[in-house]
């Protein structure tokens, strides 16, 4: 009977976490206009920003790292080479 219960509350709270993690984005804008008093378009707009200034600086990232890659990979080559041509 303990096993019954158990399965029981292990199911009622998977379907909670289930359904919590469907509509959270737009929780977050319920949360903002409670929170700030502000319209719902206006909520929206602050976050389409966010995530526009978050890609605008996982794309600079990005770049920073590719050119980061290829000034190490540079000196890298160049390292070879002056070990290749000490051991001549």
């Amino acid at each position: 009977m303990k096993k019954l219960g158990f399965l029981i509350a292990l199911a009622l709270c998977s379907q909670g976490a289930l359904a919590a993690k469907v509509g959270s984005s737009y929780s977050n804008v319920a949360v903002l206009v409670a929170e700030t008093g502000a319209s719902s378009s206006w909520a929206t707009q602050e976050i389409m920003t966010a995530e526009q200034n978050a890609q605008k600086m996982e794309d600079t990232l990005d770049e920073a790292n590719e050119k980061l890659a290829a000034q190490m990979e540079q000196r890298f080559n160049s390292m070879l080479e002056a070990s290749a041509a000490l051991q001549k």
